[in-house]
């Protein structure tokens, strides 16, 4: 029986220019950046200086994200809402969104780019969108003060999606002359 080791014991031969003792990986691209890590218990590429374990989320995330993502327990060991692949060993990027939940990088592009601003999973905002309620949130002003009636169907302890809403499914007019009678 023979150990399994970078080089063959037998004839010498180097079996790839990175080898993981552990996972008894090999590959000759070392390009890529491969590198083990103890804690995920699994090879990783895109070299160890730009990647750091989150012991809470339990998966390995860009340095840029350290002490800067809300942590959701083992979030990487779910798979991505969109396309459904199996985060935690996929080889694509992925981006730890405003509610801690975790995606493939691609995939939340083109769900941004199908206007879709919202986490598949808890649907809260996946970018900010402050400003975007804030202008909802005059242009729900402007309409309150030209018409009296409206302070009714838009509560003041609404959120600006809600008054939104309910001014886009009519329940809210934007002349009240034009509601006929029941």
């Amino acid at each position: 029986m023979f150990q399994v080791a970078q080089v063959c014991t037998n004839c010498g031969v180097n079996m790839g220019e990175y080898f993981c003792g552990i996972c008894k990986f090999f590959d000759d691209d070392i390009e890529k950046g491969q590198f083990h890590c103890d804690d995920c218990g699994i090879c990783r590429v895109g070299g160890r200086e730009n990647f750091y374990h989150c012991k809470k989320c339990g998966s390995c995330y860009s340095v840029s994200l350290r002490d800067n993502h809300s942590c959701v327990e083992n979030s990487m060991r779910h798979h991505c809402p969109i396309c459904y692949e199996y985060l935690f060993d996929s080889m694509k990027d992925t981006v730890v969104m405003l509610c801690g939940h975790t995606m493939h990088h691609e995939c939340r592009d083109e769900m941004m780019r199908h206007e879709k601003f919202c986490c598949p999973i808890c649907s809260r905002s996946v970018i900010d969108m402050s400003k975007a309620w804030k202008n909802i949130d005059e242009e729900i002003e402007l309409v309150m003060k030209s018409n009296p009636l409206d302070s009714f169907l838009l509560s003041p302890g609404l959120d600006p999606l809600q008054r939104l809403q309910r001014h886009y499914r009519g329940q809210l007019p934007h002349n009240w002359a034009e509601v006929q009678p029941l």
